[in-house]
């Protein structure tokens, strides 16, 4: 069974799973984006799972945060490592590794 859902749905799911401070309202836009293209580039459903996406993905103020986090030299690409998501003009989401 499959339901297509709006982002208004989605930020609601975040809700009932009691994780609504887990990404900032602009994290969850950005996610639900990537979300989006990937289904659409995979052509294949993604499957919502909230408590799922709480544990694979953090978001970040700055990317020297999640380096500093992961231990990485200022000079290292994350995007190298992981999925990088544009938040803004400085807060990221990572894929968690």
């Amino acid at each position: 069974m499959y339901k297509e859902i709006n982002f208004s749905e989605f930020v609601d799911e975040f809700i009932k799973a009691e994780r609504e401070t887990q990404f900032t309202y602009a994290g969850k836009v950005a996610l639900y984006e990537y979300l989006m293209d990937t289904e659409e580039s995979s052509e294949t459903p993604v499957i919502l799972d909230i408590l799922g996406l709480c544990c694979d993905f953090t978001e970040y103020a700055t990317e020297q945060e999640a380096k500093e986090d992961y231990y990485l030299n200022e000079d290292e690409d994350l995007s190298d490592y992981t999925t990088v998501i544009p938040v803004d003009d400085s807060r990221i989401i990572i894929l968690n590794f």
